[in-house]
């Protein structure tokens, strides 16, 4: 079978770095819908509906229709942000970047590589700076309240 080939062969060396740069690299058999993962998500062996359970549920259809743009040729690769549950109650922002490496004759994919990466941190901040942003920009329509910049050399202020 190709997905165990391309993901259970992984050198202990990059399974230990995915598992450092918080990433999973897996591996979808389409016909029989097994999901190999190794990295950051742990090393098992799960399917695609167990996986797709895990999705948030505004996301879910998002996420499958960008698959399935790939399973079926529409598409050559996909890259989607999505949220996932973290066993604790709460989401995590993942990426996932994937495409077909091997398709049938009808041009069908057959097995589906990709890897997935926690940005939760990322996402957060990213956040954080737009409410802060949101924030300025209203004090700076009321023009009520003076904002200040300080550089090291001089203050500027902001009306």
């Amino acid at each position: 079978m190709m997905v165990a080939v391309v993901v259970a062969e992984l050198d202990p060396f990059v399974t230990s770095a995915l598992r450092d740069a918080e990433t999973t690299a897996w591996a979808l058999d389409v016909a029989t819908g097994a999901l190999r993962r190794r990295g950051a998500d742990g090393d098992d062996d799960t399917t695609l509906a167990a996986a797709t359970a895990r999705i948030h549920p505004d996301d879910r259809a998002a996420v499958a229709a960008a698959l399935a743009a790939v399973i079926d040729g529409a598409a050559s690769a996909e890259e989607r942000a999505y949220r996932r549950a973290d066993g604790a109650g709460g989401w995590r922002w993942v990426e996932s970047s994937y495409r077909a490496t091997a398709r049938d004759a009808a041009g069908r994919a057959v097995t589906v590589v990709g890897v997935s990466r926690d940005v939760t941190r990322r996402w957060t901040a990213e956040r954080e700076v737009q409410v802060v942003a949101e924030r300025l920009r209203s004090y700076m329509t009321t023009g009520r309240t003076p904002i200040w910049c300080f550089e090291p050399a001089a203050p500027i202020a902001l009306d």
